[in-house]
């Protein structure tokens, strides 16, 4: 994937590109012309705490998704409705590197989760930044995939370096012994087939070949019968 035309890895910050953020003014005027108080929005919710609206419209915290479908339901707004398209700020490009690497990364300097991937506060929520710089220069992660590291740089938010991919094709793409399991044709034991047929998933997760298990269940019933004899 290569990036989009109006981004290339020189090109420096796009003042007009935007992205979506919790717009708490939208929240409280929706509710204020239903002739809800705070406490009551957040009870006809069914918040456990209700007083949480007002941190909402105070912009101290977004709503999550499940409590936001809530509210929008609550006051007959669309869910959409509450988000804001905004420039991204200062503050995330303060923290992107865009020199040091010879492959063109923009790395990222600030926090990362335990597994490497950045780290960027929304609403004082923890977002991935790698997603939130694909959302706002190339546009919506459609659903249901998620963000490849084409660079292999776990920190790197250069969305030329990204790409949206189911996550059982991102799994098939890394370098772990889950994508090399998950890589396999055929089982390691007997070289039976990985196909629908005998193909099961086990407790764990795991792709487990059906023959071999037959074979080894019929093995352990034979010698159970030996056994009593």
């Amino acid at each position: 994937m290569t990036a989009p035309a109006d981004v290339s890895p020189d090109a420096p910050p796009a003042t007009d590109v935007v992205w979506t953020e919790f717009d708490p003014d939208t929240l409280r005027r929706a509710r204020t012309e239903r002739g809800l108080s705070q406490w009551g929005l957040g009870q006809r919710c069914g918040l456990a705490y209700p007083g949480s609206i007002s941190r909402y419209e105070r912009g101290r915290q977004a709503p999550g998704q499940d409590t936001l479908v809530a509210i929008a339901c609550a006051l007959d707004t669309p869910v959409d409705a509450f988000f804001r398209r905004v420039a991204l700020p200062d503050r995330f490009w303060a923290k992107v590197d865009k020199t040091s690497s010879p492959s063109g990364c923009w790395l990222w300097t600030a926090g990362t989760d335990w597994w490497g991937y950045a780290e960027f506060s929304v609403n004082g929520q923890s977002r991935g930044a790698h997603r939130v710089a694909y959302a706002a220069l190339v546009g919506p992660i459609p659903d249901g995939l998620t963000i490849d590291h084409l660079c292999r740089v776990r920190h790197c938010v250069n969305p030329g370096h990204l790409e949206p991919v189911s996550i059982r094709e991102n799994t098939l793409r890394g370098n772990t012994i889950t994508a090399a399991n998950a890589a396999k044709t055929r089982c390691g034991r007997r070289g039976h087939p990985f196909d629908e047929a005998n193909t099961r998933i086990g407790s764990k997760g795991e792709r487990r070949c059906r023959a071999c298990d037959n074979e080894v269940r019929r093995a352990r019933k034979a010698a159970r019968r030996k056994a009593a004899v």
